[in-house]
């Protein structure tokens, strides 16, 4: 098994291990996108949306490993509401909610 396997493998382990804690902050923090910065420098509206969903107050917020989509982390589903509203008020495209399923 290759480290990088083994490494995305730990990583994904932490981020199931915080989700199944129920602390948010300990599961994003092992969410990764390593070519994210380099698609920003191809396409800066990807900055742009970073920057915007940094200002809505995301637990956490990349771009998805495909590069098809942008997502955001809340807290509560009412902050993801307010935060689709403004995202949709703006303009950025498509925008949509989900919840967890417990």
């Amino acid at each position: 098994m290759s480290t990088k396997t083994t490494g995305n493998r730990y990583r994904l382990a932490r981020l199931l291990d915080g989700l199944r804690r129920g602390s948010l902050t300990a599961a994003t923090q092992w969410m990764t996108n390593s070519l994210q910065a380099a698609a920003a420098e191809l396409c800066p509206a990807i900055q742009r949306l970073g920057i915007t969903f940094a200002a809505l107050g995301c637990v956490a917020h990349q771009l998805t490993g495909s590069g098809s989509a942008y997502f955001g982390v809340m807290r509560t589903a009412a902050q993801a509401r307010r935060a689709a509203a403004i995202l949709a008020a703006a303009n950025v495209g498509t925008v949509f909610t989900t919840a967890t399923c417990r």
